[in-house]
C-alpha cells in the first residue's frame, strides 16, 4: 500500500530551503509556532483539506494548504506573503524528498490579523492546493 505524500512536511522544507524566503525568516517555517518563544517573521503551513486527484490510486493528492505570513509589521507580513507565492509558484519544478509535486493553484490573498496574539498579529494568509504524489 502506498501512502500519500506528507504535503505540510514538502511545502515546509521547500519554503526553509528557498534562498529568498529564508533571507527573511532563516528556518521559521512551521506547522504549529512555537509557543512561548516564536521569533517574528514567520510562516505557518496548515493542511486545511483536499481530495484525492482519483478514487483510484488514493496516493494522487490534492492537497489544499493555508500559509499564514507573520510580521512584526503589516509590510513585513506582506513582503513575506509575496515571497513565499513567488517561490512556490516553481515548487512543481522542483525535486523534493516528500514527494512529486505535479500543480499548483493559488487561491486569494488576505490581511487577517491574528487574534490569538495581544495586540493581533499582523498576519496575510493565502490557500494553495497542491496536486502531489509520493
Amino acid at each position: 500500500m502506498t501512502l500519500p505524500a506528507n504535503a505540510e512536511a514538502l511545502v515546509t522544507e521547500y519554503l526553509r530551503d528557498d534562498p529568498t524566503v529564508s533571507a527573511l525568516v532563516a528556518a521559521r517555517v512551521y506547522t504549529v509556532i512555537p509557543s512561548g518563544n516564536a521569533s517574528w517573521p514567520l510562516l505557518r503551513v496548515v493542511r486545511i483539506g483536499g481530495v484525492p486527484a482519483f478514487s483510484r490510486p488514493l496516493y494522487l493528492d490534492r492537497a489544499n494548504l493555508q500559509i499564514d505570513a507573520f510580521g512584526g509589521s503589516k509590510a513585513q507580513a506582506l513582503t513575506l506573503a509575496d515571497t513565499a507565492r513567488m517561490a512556490l509558484s516553481e515548487i512543481d519544478l522542483a525535486m523534493h524528498s516528500e514527494g512529486v509535486v505535479t500543480g499548483i493553484e493559488f487561491g486569494p490573498l488576505a490581511y487577517v490579523p491574528d487574534p490569538d496574539f495581544e495586540p493581533a498579529k499582523p498576519r496575510y494568509l493565502f490557500d494553495v492546493t497542491l496536486t502531489l504524489h509520493p
